[in-house]
């Protein structure tokens, strides 16, 4: 009874929109079909259009110079009165009608507005290849065009394309970003910040922080009430009862359902509806009432199967497949099946290609985007051309060392899978890791000339910035040249008795700016006043170096770190130990002999991710040890290196 109360209501309302709609729908057709759109009929249409407000700009219409740029705006509010009115196959099919008339005339904001309106269609049809594609298109079309309102929603819209592919801590970087550049542009709370924290709710929910989920909801549904938006109120309570049925509040729960459905129906939202009814008839199926849950579900089926939701519709066959296997088997089957069909349909290999291409093009668009922010409008200077030249060396040096190991890796790709992936990060890290900190350094010359005629105190934090960063390129060079000698055998071996201390005081001086920048030092626990080794001395160097680099760029400003020497048997050995981030148990076992990702340090420094197979090798080529020392970690806490080599020859005799 149920179901059928919920079809004759659903078809009274349908038929009174078609209704209203039937005009509209006769003119355009007409105007399609004779292909003029620069008659008086077009004009009248234009105008219905806009009173339904779904138009996203409002010229005078007998102004528009030609019949073409009358077309675009007709068809670009077709495709947004289509998503409006819940029609998303419809507005996926005129969006990109109108998203190929504006680009071919060169109209960015009407092609901008038309890809998101295309994103979220494709989303809410579960056409992920449509949605990720166009929402590749407009994020680019809006970063060049610096609106922070359309940034904020196409990021957004980004968000919940990773959630549908279950990237679910992507999503969160993307929602976090337009929650932020919404905030910068808006004086208050208003309807844009609310679908934010909406998003974020959901997204925030998969990622189990539930208690943050619900607050981001309790603020969306609070800026709702505020503005009298019933129909956005309804939308909100669906979210807040998601959350409230992840916390096990199963009665609040659905109680909360219960009050979105009132509010849904009454405005005839029967997208939402749907999803509220797929999340009520899971609470049902939880609490054992199985006939109830189904007659929910099938609710929830009409009308995802109606609107083109198949996302909805294929949790949906899921859920009606795990209620019949207690009542009818046969049912389960159909509807398995039908589950495993759209399922099959919904995600492809291409989809989840533009993905990942947006995650290495997008997810660090908020550090790009403050650091744009905070060096644009920049005057020249007199002392462009000292820092330019730093500059230019760095950037010979860093081309030079990718020559050389893209010429390297290509000889042995077809030696060994292994260095075949290894040719691979290279050149990703050529392409993505190496221009980010040189637009950062660049940027951050900019700032300096602008800043010195005005405040030396800033200018010399400027310096201290510039300095840091050139000292982390040169590392990052320094290992990318020898892993590259390492690789074509060029490294030869000369091992000397040496003191390793005064090699221990060299390699500080060289990390001096960077230990200066995170107001750190290098505290000593040495017992001897001389610590002969037989080893290569500039391997020892670099290895010291490596490691300390580490220490410095996973450990937090003002903590100090210990450098321990102690004489064990025929070796001394040394102990790098910080108070930092330590290492995750599951890299622990392959942090010396496998290319591990590099994450960002505790003041965002960028790394390669050789630094320790760097220093494995060169440790074996001196016949020397190193390996993890957490019994040397400071109350358990931080990460502990230890390196051992062998004493002077003369020592051992």
């Amino acid at each position: 009874m149920l179901v059928i109360a919920a079809v004759v209501m659903l078809s009274f309302a349908s038929a009174g929109a078609n209704k209203g709609s039937d005009k509209v729908a006769t003119l355009y057709n007409e105007l399609a079909r004779q292909g003029d759109f620069n008659q008086p009929s077009a004009a009248v249409l234009f105008d219905l259009l806009v009173k339904e407000n779904v138009c996203d700009t409002v010229p005078v219409f007998n102004q528009l110079p030609s019949s073409e740029h009358k077309r675009l705006h007709i068809e670009a509010a077709m495709a947004k009165r289509h998503y409006v009115n819940s029609e998303y196959e419809l507005a996926l099919s005129e969006g990109k009608k109108a998203a190929e008339l504006a680009r071919k005339m060169n109209d960015t904001i009407v092609l901008s507005n038309t890809l998101s309106l295309i994103s979220a269609a494709g989303q809410r049809t579960g056409r992920f290849e449509d949605a990720a594609d166009a929402a590749r298109q407009v994020i680019e079309i809006d970063e060049i065009r610096g609106n922070k309102h359309d940034l904020s929603s196409d990021y957004n819209n980004l968000a919940a394309i990773y959630v549908s592919f279950g990237l679910n801590e992507s999503a969160k970087a993307c929602i976090d970003h337009a929650i932020s550049l919404e905030r910068e542009v808006s004086d208050g709370d208003n309807a844009a910040l609310s679908i934010r924290y909406a998003m974020a709710a959901e997204i925030y929910a998969k990622l189990d922080k539930t208690k943050e989920a619900l607050e981001f909801a309790k603020r969306a549904y609070r800026i709702d009430s505020i503005a009298g938006d019933e129909a956005r109120q309804g939308r909100r309570l669906a979210v807040i009862g998601n959350c409230q049925m992840a916390l096990g509040n199963n009665a609040e729960a659905y109680t909360t359902y219960q009050r979105a459905v009132g509010l849904l129906k009454k405005h005839n939202d029967e997208y939402s509806l749907a999803a509220v009814y797929k999340n009520l008839g899971e609470l049902l199926l939880e609490k054992g009432d199985l006939n109830q849950a189904i007659a929910v579900l099938r609710q929830g089926e009409y009308l995802a199967d109606k609107n083109g939701n198949r996302y909805i519709l294929n949790s949906i066959y899921d859920l009606l497949h795990k209620a019949y296997r207690h009542i009818d088997l046969s049912i389960a089957i159909d509807y398995l099946d039908k589950h495993h069909i759209l399922n099959d349909s919904l995600i492809n290999e291409s989809a989840r290609a533009k993905l990942s291409e947006m995650r290495v093009k997008y997810e660090t668009a908020e550090k790009e985007a403050i650091i744009n922010r905070q060096f644009s409008d920049i005057e020249d200077n007199r002392r462009d051309i000292i820092i330019l030249a730093i500059v230019a060396l760095v950037t010979t040096l860093l081309a030079a060392t990718t020559a050389v190991m893209i010429v390297r890796y290509r000889k042995l790709a077809a030696q060994e899978h292994q260095l075949r992936r290894q040719r691979e990060r290279l050149l990703s890290l050529v392409s993505h890791e190496i221009r980010s900190p040189l637009i950062t350094l660049m940027t951050s010359i900019k700032m300096f000339k602008n800043s010195l005629g005005d405040d030396r105190k800033e200018s010399q934090e400027l310096l201290n910035n510039i300095m840091s960063s050139i000292s982390n390129q040169l590392q990052m060079t320094s290992n990318l040249l020898s892993w590259g000698k390492l690789q074509i055998g060029s490294m030869p071996v000369s091992k000397i008795n040496f003191d390793a201390i005064p090699a221990i005081d060299e390699t500080q001086k060289l990390l001096r700016e960077t230990l200066s920048q995170k107001q750190m030092t290098v505290v000593h626990d040495i017992p001897a006043q001389h610590v002969f080794v037989y080893a290569d001395r500039q391997m020892f160097m670099t290895i010291l170096r490596n490691l300390l680099h580490n220490a410095i760029k996973y450990s937090a400003n003002g903590n100090d770190i210990i450098l321990k020497v102690a004489e064990e048997g025929d070796n001394f050995a040394f102990y790098v130990i910080d108070k930092g981030i330590g290492v995750k148990p599951e890299i622990a076992d392959k942090l010396f002999n496998t290319t591990v990702n590099s994450s960002l340090g505790t003041a965002g420094e960028a790394g390669i991710g050789y630094g320790l197979i760097i220093c494995e090798n060169l440790t074996k080529m001196n016949n020397g040890e190193i390996s993890l020392a957490p019994e040397h970690r400071i109350n358990g806490k931080g990460t502990a290196i230890r390196v051992a080599f062998a004493k002077s020859k003369k020592l051992q005799s």
